[in-house]
């Protein structure tokens, strides 16, 4: 929760062009990191993705984990955002429960 606050401060002080240099990044890596792992995806392949330089990539991301970290935050904002409607009428474990299987479900499909 207190890594969420840090990208919630820096993304206030971001111009519109500095958030949308990082939020490239980001998806990038995420895409990345779907077809190819953690593990697999290099620096490089991100600043090919997202068409930026490494002083780019490294002003905003001080090492591969601070990225990584970021790409958590951005899916788990993408699923909740598609899941809101669905979540904020769950009343009871059952319900919870069902959700929970039907994500995951949804994720075993992909």
């Amino acid at each position: 929760m207190e890594k969420q606050n840090e990208v919630k401060k820096l993304k206030r002080r971001l111009t519109k062009k500095g958030e949308e240099t990082r939020t490239r990044i980001v998806t990038a890596e995420a895409k990345l990191m779907f077809e190819q792992g953690v593990a697999g995806t290099r620096v490089e392949d991100v600043q090919k993705e997202a068409q930026v330089s490494s002083s780019q990539l490294y002003h905003y991301f001080k090492e591969k984990r601070e990225l990584v970290h970021a790409v958590i935050i951005y899916q788990t904002e993408q699923v909740m955002s598609m899941q809101e409607s669905l979540v904020i009428h769950l009343d009871s474990m059952e319900a919870l429960r069902t959700w929970r299987d039907a994500i995951v479900q949804l994720q075993n499909d992909r």
